[in-house]
């Protein structure tokens, strides 16, 4: 039950990832103002609890009116004006947390009689707020900045993943007895022989008249490697390979066969060696 529940959770989280930072903001300050509240005056808890409830539901309103706003600042590409806007946005936030936090508690105050009642914080409550204001904006805004750079992040990479071409699992071949598909990952080397390539399978070899630039280019780079102009190489069948002289290497296959290297080749494997 809890697996599938975290499994939920975390679904949840990343499909709305602004949603749920808000909610988990405002539980974390309502706690934090509470629990403060409450070691300074504990005998006026229900009190205490409505105006840390104010405190955090106030800020977490214009929390979220940041986060939505912040994507249209960051089209404003220069730093300098980012900063502006920051500083003439952070000064304007501490002061509507501020006015939210005395008018709610002005109504909580008041009566039908008297009607709100808005006493201003003294002089280092005030201070007070403002600093907390200021430190909250602040990480309201990293946090945004932190989700919005996520977001291009992932962007960027599923665009990456979107362009990646895809390499063929299977090859449909000519046999002696009709088309036959073969298994990508169990090719051992595709040669080219003149107008037509051999592909080898173990210790079977098929025919196609599809030159090699044109096997090679629906094959994975990653895993098959042209060794020589006519030979490209699954590595994965490859079991060692020893020097040649004149900087070439002899490469032997799980199959048995042994495949000469070019020089070029030889660079690539080891290049690729570790």
């Amino acid at each position: 039950m809890l697996p599938r529940l975290a499994l939920v959770v975390a679904g949840l989280w990343k499909s709305r990832p602004r949603l749920w930072l808000a909610g988990l903001s405002w539980v974390v300050l309502l706690a934090a103002y509470f629990l403060i509240f409450l070691l300074t005056r504990p005998e006026d808890a229900p009190r205490l609890l409505s105006s840390a409830f104010f405190n955090a539901s106030v800020f977490c309103l214009l929390a979220s009116a940041v986060l939505a706003g912040l994507p249209r600042l960051l089209g404003l590409q220069p730093v300098f004006i980012q900063l502006l806007v920051h500083i003439a946005a952070a000064v304007l936030f501490c002061l509507l947390w501020y006015l939210g936090v005395i008018i709610l508690l002005g109504w909580r105050d008041g009566s039908l009689s008297t009607g709100f009642i808005v006493e201003p914080f003294g002089s280092i409550a005030f201070a007070w707020q403002i600093l907390q204001g200021l430190l909250g904006y602040a990480a309201v805004v990293a946090a945004g900045y932190a989700l919005h750079y996520r977001d291009m992040a992932r962007s960027l990479a599923s665009q990456n993943a979107a362009r990646q071409p895809a390499f063929s699992t299977r090859l449909m071949v000519r046999g002696p007895d009709g088309l036959v598909s073969l298994a990508v990952a169990d090719v051992v080397k595709v040669t080219a022989r003149g107008d037509y390539c051999e592909i080898t399978v173990s210790r079977r070899s098929f025919s196609t008249r599809k030159s090699l630039t044109e096997i090679a280019s629906g094959l994975d780079p990653s895993q098959f490697v042209r060794l020589h102009r006519s030979v490209l190489v699954n590595l994965d069948a490859v079991i060692s390979a020893e020097p040649a002289g004149d900087g070439r290497l002899t490469v032997h296959l799980h199959n048995g066969d042994s495949v000469p290297t070019s020089k070029a080749g030889a660079r690539l494997l080891r290049e690729l060696s570790i």
